[in-house]
């Protein structure tokens, strides 16, 4: 194995993982990162003047390319100018990696300047947070980072490395990420109990998400619309999981008022929720707002999702893209 000091490991693993841009907001706790950073030209640095920005834009890439984008921010007042930005690319499960330099880990206690508890502050809108403890760590965490960032249900992660760890040697390890793959299908009977249950709808409704789009089941989600004659809503979603001109198009599901959204329900008999939390609203409500006769499926890949507020009848994980082909496969053999 190589030896190498904490920012060449760095910058060696990203190229590992095949990074093209790294976004963000340099200050003198990235400097070593910065300087090291010249002698790669293959990785090319997106200065953005604000936190929030660099963010939006590192989001923006993740969401076109479809991988996790990396973005480097500058300590405790950096990060926290990133946090806005932060919080939407957590609630809407952008994959992100996210880098930040700290202070020494010596003389921390004497809080300086900028000094503050990164990890901490990350926490509640990351997938996982951590910072490195010596140098060998580095692509250790670095390629965790990047599979966590990636794997359902997606979202940022963040990586505290101090100054000093950036400048250690330690013998190092650099190879790409391991890519678990993940997508499954739903159990057989489950896709046939759905069919059937589509079969005896009346009136049936699909509330979809980006759990449909990331997938890449657009096309499967309009034919099983179009076979069971279903109303499409969108819930939450940062995709467009369902073209919004289809003659089935119901729209956005009403987030802020109560009212409304049991309007948009109440005459359904069957709500399939697919790639989506159910029902993420602006304010909580007392009780379902859909009939108590309806039945209730939910099908994601995020198990934590599935019936975490309602009762479901039929609740599947499985990748949202391969449920729907299931389905659509059980309707036509019952045909």
């Amino acid at each position: 194995m190589p030896k190498l000091t904490g920012r060449y490991a760095m910058l060696d693993q990203l190229v590992a993982e095949g990074v093209k841009y790294v976004f963000g907001n340099p200050g003198t706790t990235e400097q070593v990162f910065m300087d090291a950073l010249q002698e790669y030209p293959q990785l090319e640095y997106i200065l953005s003047l604000q936190e929030g920005v660099a963010t939006g834009v590192a989001d923006g890439y993740a969401r076109a390319s479809g991988r996790p984008a990396f973005l480097q921010l500058h300590i405790m007042p950096g990060l926290g100018n990133a946090m806005g930005m932060l919080y939407n690319s957590y609630r809407t499960g952008t994959p992100l990696v996210v880098y930040a330099g700290n202070h020494p880990q010596r003389g921390s206690s004497q809080e300086p300047i900028l000094f503050g508890d990164l990890v901490r502050l990350a926490e509640p809108l990351t997938k996982w947070s951590i910072e490195a403890q010596d140098a060998a760590e580095i692509p250790v965490l670095m390629r965790r980072a990047f599979k966590m960032a990636a794997e359902p249900p997606r979202g940022p992660v963040f990586i505290s490395v101090p100054t000093n760890v950036m400048d250690e040697e330690a013998d190092v390890d650099i190879t790409p990420s391991n890519r678990v793959d993940r997508r499954t299908h739903p159990d057989p009977e489950a896709a046939e109990q759905i069919a059937r249950l589509f079969a005896e709808a009346k009136s049936p409704v699909i509330i979809v998400g980006d759990g449909v789009s990331v997938s890449g089941g657009q096309a499967e989600l309009v034919r099983l619309a179009e076979a069971t004659g279903s109303r499409v809503f969108t819930s939450f979603a940062a995709e467009l999981p369902f073209p919004s001109k289809h003659p089935l198009f119901g729209g956005l599901l009403a987030v802020v008022s109560a009212s409304m959204l049991r309007g948009q329900l109440a005459m359904a008999d069957l709500i399939v929720a697919i790639g989506t939390p159910m029902l993420t609203l602006l304010f909580p409500l007392d009780e379902p707002p859909f009939s108590p006769n309806a039945k209730i499926v939910h099908i994601d890949d995020d198990v934590r999702k599935i019936g975490k507020n309602w009762t479901v009848d039929v609740g599947v994980l499985a990748d949202p893209r391969l449920a729907l082909a299931d389905v659509l496969d059980a309707l036509n053999r019952a045909q």
